[in-house]
């Protein structure tokens, strides 16, 4: 029987986000009202702006009304207003434009220094978080188990939008296993304090659909600086594009900003942050990605690869086709020009004998990715012949064997 031929074309039912991990400019605005209902009030306001590092470079910051700028230890960039409101309200408003482009220079990976860490209440471990946190400990790398930490968190806490604005502690979130940025970031704090790294709280904003509010950690490397850290988002090191950082704390409420008056019921209030996002570019940072296919084990192989001749950390993800298995995904260190095979294995019974398929497949670290159209032929297998069972076929073929000897036996006779 002719073999049937059957194509299954089945494109990626998956949304890729559009943030990439290359440069971008952000452009942010910040409004604070400051009301004083009887009027003539005195005001000493303080307001968290933004942060200017490596990482994230200001390139202009225009206030009015006229305010005064001063930038503290961590590099965080205040407004400063100090004086008389005349009538009952005054609104102040700063415009900041900032480069972000996210690359984290690692040329060492110490062994993990545990010290001890002084925590918050809401960062405070268990023993049930220090007993998690020890499993995922690498005592000869601190930029493995900062991976194993951030990969854990992000894949064991569930993102549920119901917890914005409680504020969790870590050990409710390690027991209920849900929440938002703060959550995985008050329980990535903890599991690293405890394994004796110092962290600091970031809180700043990110596109997901929008722009939103959004927290991090940046973690001390001992000669490698502050390493921005986002279990929320599977992200180390090289965070993408959109991550826009305005203030440091050790946890949600320990960075705020701040008014006092000469009369009590002067009220702070804020408008909600514009914030536009131009130039946005793509860069592979030194990262590649390659898929191969081997048809007879229905495996994809791929190779990662580091052409750096430094650490570097990528949100690896494999997609195989939809209806064939579930989206690979997880945080990987890549040494100093690695390459690192990783393999995904189809399940060989999803496929019919005598038919050929065509698979859409998918690899992406960071901004480097890979695609490609692989056929697979599942061959039919050759049918069994029951035991003392001959085939017509097989039979003539024995017959004309058997006469063909007899005749050259009766020739040589």
């Amino acid at each position: 029987m002719k073999r049937i031929l059957i194509i299954f074309l089945i494109f990626l039912s998956l949304s890729f986000a559009e943030n990439t991990f290359g440069s971008s400019n952000v452009t942010m605005t910040k409004t604070w009202i400051i009301h004083c209902p009887r009027g003539g009030c005195t005001a000493e306001f303080d307001g968290l702006l933004v942060v200017n590092n490596s990482n994230q470079r200001v390139l202009s910051i225009v206030t009015e009304p006229e305010m005064e700028l001063a930038a503290d230890e961590n590099n965080e960039i205040h407004v400063i207003y100090n004086g008389l409101i005349e009538g009952d309200s005054l609104t102040l408003e700063a415009t900041v434009d900032v480069e972000l482009d996210y690359n984290t220079e690692l040329t060492e990976d110490p062994p993990l220094d545990r010290t001890e860490i002084n925590s918050t209440e809401l960062t405070e471990p268990d023993e049930k978080i220090m007993e998690q946190a020890e499993k995922l400990e690498d005592p000869d790398s601190t930029l493995n188990t900062i991976r194993n930490v951030a990969d854990w968190v992000n894949s064991n806490i569930e993102y549920d939008i119901s917890y914005f604005g409680q504020n969790r502690d870590a050990k409710t979130v390690f027991i209920e296993k849900k929440g938002v940025c703060v959550e995985y970031s008050h329980l990535t704090i903890s599991m690293l304090n405890h394994l004796g790294m110092e962290t600091r709280y970031v809180n700043g904003y990110v596109i997901s659909d929008d722009w939103q509010p959004h927290a991090w950690v940046e973690v001390y490397i001992p000669g490698g600086g502050w390493l921005p850290v986002d279990s929320t988002f599977g992200q180390i090191g090289i965070l993408d594009s959109s991550h826009l950082m305005v203030s440091y704390g050790l946890d949600q409420k320990t960075d705020f900003d701040s008014l006092t008056s000469n009369q009590l019921d002067t009220i702070l209030d804020r408008r909600p942050t514009e914030l536009t996002l131009t130039d946005m570019a793509e860069d592979a940072k030194g990262l590649s990605v390659d898929i191969g296919f081997e048809n007879k084990t229905y495996r994809a192989n791929t190779n990662a690869g580091n052409s750096r001749g430094e650490y570097v950390y990528g949100i690896y993800s494999f997609y195989p086709p939809a209806g064939y298995g579930e989206v690979q995904r997880e945080i990987l260190l890549l040494s100093p020009y690695e390459i690192r095979e990783m393999a995904y294995q189809f399940d060989g019974s999803l496929f019919k004998e005598g038919y050929s398929y065509t698979l859409p497949l998918r690899a992406e670290i960071n901004d480097a990715e890979d695609a490609k159209l692989v056929v697979l032929v599942k061959p039919k297998k050759t049918e069994a012949v029951e035991p003392g069972e001959i085939c017509p076929a097989a039979s003539a073929l024995i017959l004309l064997t058997v006469f063909s000897l007899r005749m050259r036996t009766s020739n040589h006779s």
